[in-house]
């Protein structure tokens, strides 16, 4: 029996202690992506000044993007393997398309996973 509850992700929709309306506006549109099993409490704006809802609001800001051009990336990593397997080279793995990457100047697919575990 699974003893976790699932819970959806609050959003702030008033604004407590006298912070900004418009940091809160912030503070709710860079949350909307968060996933549904995250806890975000509304009373948490009760525990924080402007300056650290600032930083949370950069924080989930910087993890976002990093994760969208992660999936950029790994969409093009996947063409230079699916034209390297399409023109029958026997080489298509991680190895050679870092090579690639290094020859025009992307990131290696290490960008997005470590090859030590």
């Amino acid at each position: 029996m699974n003893n976790t509850t699932n819970y959806r992700s609050a959003r702030i929709g008033t604004y407590y202690n006298g912070h900004e309306s418009q940091l809160i506006d912030q503070l709710n549109e860079v949350l909307q992506d968060v996933r549904e099993d995250t806890i975000v409490h509304e009373l948490f704006v009760n525990y924080f000044d402007d300056q650290t809802i600032y930083g949370i609001i950069e924080f989930f800001k910087d993890r976002f993007r990093e994760h969208e051009e992660n999936s950029e990336l790994k969409r093009k990593h996947e063409s230079i393997r699916n034209i390297l397997i399409k023109n029958g080279s026997v080489e298509y793995g991680d190895c050679i398309i870092d090579e690639i990457c290094d020859v025009v100047g992307m990131l290696p697919t290490t960008t997005y996973y470590s090859e030590e575990k």
